[in-house]
């Protein structure tokens, strides 16, 4: 199909809406299973800092070799393997509550700030500086 020709296209006002009204569940549940059935992905429950609770998608990485996996998208970062040099690029956080299936689930982000906007969570800030300030020094390396 062409580009021109595509009916859903977001500049086509004549397009009717995929998901319409009444149908959120549905499409929740759809994702839902789909997820669950992916290697690696978990659902952590979280509490934001107005005191709700949140249960959060997460995408683990796997064991040393596998390649690196980013938390919130799920997406591969192919060429970057777990345990290698390239893993100091990423912001590593391992999750070990009882709401994962393994004792310990290891995540990666692009960023301290990923992660805190993803898991509800507070990193201090001179451990960002840390993190930084190793990062510049891979990427200098290259």
């Amino acid at each position: 199909m062409l580009y021109e020709d595509d009916m859903c296209h977001p500049l086509n006002q004549e397009c009717e809406p995929v998901i319409k009204n009444g149908t959120n569940q549905k499409v929740k549940k759809m994702m839902s299973d789909m997820y669950q059935n992916n290697k690696g992905f978990h659902l952590v429950k979280r509490y934001s800092k107005d005191g709700s609770q949140h249960n959060v998608q997460v995408f683990s990485s796997g064991g040393q070799g596998s390649t690196i996996r980013n938390a919130i998208s799920g997406s591969y970062y192919y060429g970057d393997k777990v345990g290698s040099k390239k893993e100091d690029l990423y912001y590593k956080v391992s999750v070990s509550t009882n709401s994962v299936d393994r004792d310990v689930v290891v995540l990666f982000y692009e960023s301290p700030e990923q992660y805190e906007r993803h898991l509800f969570a507070t990193v201090d800030p001179e451990h960002k500086k840390l993190w930084l300030e190793k990062k510049m020094n891979i990427q200098l390396a290259k």
